[in-house]
């Protein structure tokens, strides 16, 4: 995926270690849990859970276009995995809210993740509410064979009420049966795999005589349309959809799973098909696919290597629709439609982990590529390319009910970008518009080096009560942000 998805997945990777150290140290030693298969928890017999409640704020300048200058996070979670004699159960759930401040840009909860984006410009307070839930069960049914399956869900909920207000609703999830069959040091699985992910940004501005708000539909590279908000170019608001914006996404796709002894592979390959719009109002259509190998080694159950690639393709197609009355009646036609743009991400990440009485160490490194390309308006196509390097180390170290560490995650990207006209003679000379100051900003956040170090320090009491601190002080050598976070929680 792209670098911005790789730091966060560094981040995510750090955060889980930290906050949960007994729980996430007992499923990262079962390589069978980096895949889609439930029935790979039965590779293990360890039962653990944990809770837990926490708060935390973050604050400075150097942050992406959409996201906060100043903002608070708290929430709470909990997961278990049991054992007993025929099957094995896992689950969790999560609740957080953070409040972020003077935020415009994107307006959606994930940008990037589809192939168009909306934003608006006026600074305000954004409310995001996140609630998790997944849950797994694998039963042997014979000597040599299980059967299984996990749910993952999420659910999130992103306001803003300052004009130019809006309210989002994303919901994703996924559902994967599958079967393993085991004997000794051997396993083999094969799983089914069905998602689907959805959002909707539902825009209003409240009040009469007030000036007209803009917001910008990106349709790639930050090409795309600025006018007034419930303008027809940016589709927040339209006769006969019942919500601004809707998007969705179904997934389809297959896993298989290798085990022998200490070694442990999946290949995974997915379909994708998205739309925005609904009914007979569909404005652009997005087909792809995924896929992702994932090799990985444990040895002295102390030692764990990994290793995982990763590949991403999209196409959007941007539909060519006519209002047509006949008869006084007024309806949609679709005639066709543009490609408007495609992208492929590969990521390739390396990972080791070193569990020992008195230390622990955590490494990953990861190499990853975007190219894009866009065609807004014929005859001009553009084309980005952007690498990344993605590096993180944490250590750990134990003394008594102390435990202390710290992260350290580096990241450096570069960027291509070329134009060029696939026919001279056309006779346009006037260029798509670009939201040029914006897709700078943007470009700088990702590109400059960043350096980000992540302390932690945790006292544990007697039957399994936790309390940390942890701290954040990121730095691109010209802006920095900082934070920290409290947690309370309980290992049983």
């Amino acid at each position: 995926m792209n670098r911005k998805l790789t730091l966060f997945a560094a981040m995510l990777f750090f955060t889980l270690a930290a906050s949960a150290q007994p729980f996430e140290k007992a499923v990262r030693s079962n390589l069978w849990n980096d895949g889609s298969n439930a029935n790979g928890m039965r590779q293990d017999t360890r039962s653990i859970s944990y809770a837990e409640i926490y708060g935390g704020f973050k604050s400075g300048d150097y942050h992406d276009t959409h996201e906060y200058s100043k903002g608070w996070t708290a929430g709470a979670k909990a997961a278990s995995v049991q054992h007993l004699k025929k099957f094995s159960m896992s689950g969790s759930f999560g609740f957080e809210q953070t409040q972020g401040q003077e935020m415009c840009g994107s307006m959606f909860i994930n940008p990037g993740f589809y192939p168009i984006d909306v934003l608006e410009f006026t600074p305000g307070s954004k409310t995001l509410q996140t609630y998790t839930f997944s849950g797994g069960i694998s039963v042997d049914v014979a000597p040599n064979w299980r059967v299984g399956g996990k749910i993952d869900f999420e659910s999130a909920n992103y306001s803003k009420r300052k004009d130019l207000r809006h309210t989002n609703y994303r919901l994703d999830f996924e559902l994967a049966p599958g079967i393993q069959y085991h004997d000794g040091d051997l396993a083999i699985g094969l799983n089914y795999i069905f998602s689907r992910n959805s959002e909707n940004v539902d825009a209003e501005q409240i009040g009469t005589g007030k000036e007209s708000l803009f917001a910008f539909l990106d349709k790639g590279m930050m090409y795309g349309s600025y006018e007034i908000w419930d303008g027809s170019g940016v589709h927040l608001s339209t006769s006969g959809i019942s919500i601004g914006l809707p998007l969705t996404e179904n997934i389809h796709g297959v896993a298989a799973q290798l085990s022998w002894k200490g070694f442990f592979a999946e290949a995974k390959w997915r379909h994708r098909k998205g739309l925005a719009g609904e009914k007979q109002y569909i404005w652009y259509r997005f087909p792809g696919s995924d896929a992702a190998f994932t090799v990985g080694y444990s040895f002295d159950s102390r030692h764990f290597l990994r290793l995982r690639w990763d590949d991403y393709r999209q196409n959007n197609s941007e539909t060519v629709i006519e209002n047509v009355t006949v008869g006084g009646i007024t309806n949609p036609v679709e005639h066709g439609s543009n490609l408007l743009s495609q992208r492929i991400n590969r990521s390739i990440r390396q990972e080791y982990d070193f569990y020992g009485s008195k230390l622990e160490f955590r490494e990953s490194l990861s190499f990853g590529w975007r190219g894009t390309q866009s065609s807004p308006m014929y005859p001009f196509v553009y084309a980005q390319h952007i690498s990344d390097i993605t590096a993180f180390a944490d250590v750990l170290g134990h003394a008594g009910r102390w435990d202390i560490g710290t992260g350290v995650l580096f990241t450096k990207a570069s960027c291509m970008e070329e134009s060029r006209s696939v026919d001279s003679g056309s006779g346009v000379a006037t260029e798509p518009y670009r939201l040029s100051d914006w897709n700078q900003a943007h470009l700088d956040y990702i590109c400059n080096p960043a350096l980000t170090f992540l302390p932690h320090v945790r006292f544990n009491f007697a039957k399994g009560l936790y309390l940390q601190v942890s701290g954040l002080a990121a730095t691109d050598f010209d802006s920095f942000r900082g934070g920290a976070t409290l947690k309370f929680g309980y290992n049983f």
